[in-house]
């Protein structure tokens, strides 16, 4: 995965591995309807399709908006989660 400064992107090819999420509904920035992260140990694994090996392992930000499903098929630069990088959550 790789870390901006208010998201989360695929770096692979795989598939999403989430363990511990929970989340409400919300608003994103936007105004739309959103799945809000409320887990403070939320974490993504990026599994390849083929060999079963672990890609890469990330947080899920407690507090960010969530784009994907367990189990679902990513692609490169897929965005996972986005957040307010200025909204100090604790």
């Amino acid at each position: 995965m790789l870390l901006q400064e208010n998201k989360l992107t695929a770096k692979f090819d795989g598939i999403a591995e989430i363990e511990d999420l929970k989340t409400v509904k919300g608003e994103d920035s936007e105004g739309n309807i959103a799945d809000i992260v409320i887990s403070r140990t939320s974490e993504i694994k990026l599994v390849d399709k083929k060999t079963g090996i672990t890609l890469s392992t990330n947080n899920i930000p407690y507090g960010s908006t969530i784009f994907i499903e367990n189990g679902q098929e990513l692609k490169k630069g897929d965005v996972v989660c986005q957040w307010d990088p200025y909204n100090g959550v604790i």
